[in-house]
């Protein structure tokens, strides 16, 4: 490869090197955000769940007709896994909870989130297995086309972090709820 982009853009061998080589590490590391990412977004999906029940929140978004009026198949898996969590627990079936945004939008940050990290493990899989993006078998080639690793990883990342921002208010809100029961115990 270094041969090839030296000759075609007038690189110096060492510059087309620096280049592949850069190639190669935006790879492994797009493996290792990718890898985090998907267990990162399923200890979300548990952590999510339990504190939903702790606090206790309306938790009626989970119920799968409404989450089928969506209709993405991700905010479906996301909000299934969400319930599934939490099968058995009488929070699932009450309204006595009441409607918490951090808790209502998890499975629309998990949805976008898990939406991206496809796209992300397509382009790590298609950089990994064809580097060049042309498949060559005998004197046939065929270009392969997906996202750029590059042009991926940001959108994953800022989805990341809005589930993040999502788990730090719900942290907030059981923060307050754990004081206002210590204060009412103290007053009694």
């Amino acid at each position: 490869i270094s041969k090839t982009l030296a000759d075609c853009v007038g690189l110096t061998p060492t510059e087309a090197e620096t280049l592949a080589s850069a190639r190669t590490l935006t790879s492994a590391y797009a493996v290792i955000c990718s890898e985090a990412s998907r267990q990162l977004l399923a200890l979300a999906v548990g952590v999510s769940s339990l504190s939903s029940e702790a606090l206790p929140a309306d938790l009626r978004f989970l119920d799968q007709a409404a989450l089928e009026n969506h209709g993405n198949k991700h905010v479906v898996a996301a909000g299934m896994a969400m319930r599934g969590v939490l099968e058995g627990s009488p929070v699932l079936t009450s309204s006595k909870g009441k409607r918490i945004e951090a808790f209502s939008e998890a499975p629309f940050a998990h949805a976008v989130a898990s939406q991206i990290l496809q796209e992300v493990s397509k382009s790590v899989n298609v950089e990994l297995s064809c580097p060049q993006g042309v498949f060559t078998a005998g004197k046939d080639s065929l270009r392969v086309s997906t996202s750029g690793i590059d042009t991926v990883l940001l959108p994953l990342s800022e989805s990341l972090l809005r589930a993040a921002a999502l788990g730090n208010a719900r942290t907030r809100e059981l923060s307050a709820a754990m004081a206002e029961a210590g204060a009412g115990a103290e007053v009694a």
